[in-house]
């Protein structure tokens, strides 16, 4: 069940980033990759807000070690 309510979540955060590719905040070496926390899940999504588009890079959970190469600059 936590994994459904996992995938529900992160749906729903695709859905706000479709609709606000800047509701994350900078994050990263690129100028315009971004990120957004997963609110209540251990969990980052890493993404690029293009004209057109977005493109999640890395879905990342916050135990990684990974994780603190996306923290805001």
């Amino acid at each position: 069940m936590v994994a459904i309510a996992a995938d529900d979540r992160l749906a729903g955060m695709v859905t706000i980033l479709t609709e606000n590719p800047l509701a994350g905040v900078k994050a990263g070496r690129l100028e315009r990759q971004r990120k957004l926390v997963v609110p209540h899940f251990p969990f980052i999504i890493v993404y690029v807000a293009e004209k057109e588009r977005v493109r999640i890079l890395r879905v990342l959970h916050t135990s990684r070690k990974i994780a603190g190469r996306y923290s805001q600059s």
